[in-house]
């Protein structure tokens, strides 16, 4: 059970570390997806899905 509180105490102290480095004045940032990005995820997700019914109707094997 010690191992747990050890664990859960790392997880906020690197929030907070994070989160400080994040309220600096000169943090940068990263910038928002674009529209090829969303294509891109969107086509992702499509072939895998494509991919997953073909191994599932036993076209795949």
């Amino acid at each position: 059970m010690d191992n747990d509180v050890s664990i859960e105490q790392m997880i906020y102290d690197e929030t907070e570390k994070r989160l400080a480095e994040m309220q600096k004045p000169d943090y940068v940032f990263p910038k928002k997806i674009s529209k090829a990005d969303v294509i891109g995820i969107i086509c992702s997700v499509a072939i895998s899905l494509v991919l997953i019914v073909l191994c599932m109707v036993g076209v795949i094997k």
